[in-house]
């Protein structure tokens, strides 16, 4: 969910994300399975092997979406 639910997510940033996220599983062993998104939050299915912790996993694919988004999309963020 974006601070505030504000409408931040286009077609283009949703992509962009989905991509994000699935190379960010890979990198820590997880599987994306399903990803959908609206204007101002995603949905995510994630296959999470036991040896990681949900909170983490979520932590890392927030912060480095996030930081990415940011860096590509800032004039329209």
């Amino acid at each position: 969910v974006t601070k505030y639910r504000r409408g931040v997510f286009t077609k283009e940033i949703l992509e962009r994300t989905k991509i994000i996220f699935k190379e960010t599983c890979e990198q820590i062993d997880c599987e994306l399975i399903e990803f959908n998104g609206e204007d101002d939050h995603v949905h995510i299915l994630v296959s999470i092997p036991p040896k990681h912790s949900v909170a983490i996993v979520v932590s890392k694919l927030k912060g480095k979406s996030s930081y990415f988004i940011r860096k590509e999309f800032w004039e329209l963020i």
